[in-house]
């Protein structure tokens, strides 16, 4: 068991240290902000309007995956290494930009909790890994319960350092929200290099999230 939470962890802390590294390959840019709906699970958000789309074909079969009530959650999250792209949006074109780029990153994650209360300390503990993993990592905001349109949801915000390819060091900050749905959850993280400058879109991105339930 050990074993298995440790691993669990790592990829958090994996994901949220890669959010800001540019991705390279097909890409759409959102031109009006398209919605996003995940009918299984009554969830949907809207795209940051004007921001590049990685790999869109790509996505659109996982969403397809997720989506479909013939296959199981479990098997699906287990065939993708315990995670699954949802969406993924750019601030620039990674094509012409060669630093960090702000980014939003929505992923489908295994939740092996009943509770609300033991889910949100799962996070938390995720929240604490990562420090191991990140240099000079610092939580801002503690791993905390909030209300997402009616549903609740955990939160937490950190900075850490990334260093660009030629070797300058920069600050980021990631906030990460994780929305429980059962066998799985979706983690919602952004971040970007400080100052803050894409503050408005983010928030606008995360109330842009609507549950048929709470």
């Amino acid at each position: 068991m050990l074993v298995c939470n440790t691993a669990r962890l790592l990829a958090f802390a994996v994901a949220v240290s890669i959010q800001c590294t540019p991705l390279h390959g097909a890409e759409r840019r959102e031109q009006k902000g398209e919605s996003v709906t995940l009918e299984r699970y009554g969830v949907t958000f809207r795209a940051p309007a004007n921001w590049f789309v990685p790999a869109p074909g790509k996505i659109a079969e996982n969403i397809r995956q997720l989506d479909s009530s013939k296959e199981d959650i479990r098997a699906i999250l287990a065939s993708h290494r315990g995670s699954i792209e949802i969406a993924t949006y750019l601030r620039q074109n990674p094509r012409r930009h060669s630093g960090l780029i702000p980014t939003i990153n929505v992923l489908s994650r295994p939740n092996p909790h009943k509770t609300f209360e033991s889910f949100q300390q799962m996070i938390a503990a995720s929240a604490r890994s990562i420090g191991s993993t990140l240099r000079n990592y610092v939580i801002k905001t503690a791993p905390e319960e909030r209300m997402l349109s009616g549903r609740r949801v955990a939160f937490f915000a950190a900075e850490y350092d990334i260093s660009t390819a030629d070797g300058i060091s920069e600050r980021v900050l990631g906030m990460t929200y994780a929305i429980p749905f059962g066998e799985m959850f979706i983690q919602v993280s952004t971040s970007e290099t400080l100052p803050e400058k894409e503050k408005d879109v983010f928030a606008g991105f995360i109330n842009s999230f609507a549950f048929t339930e709470p």
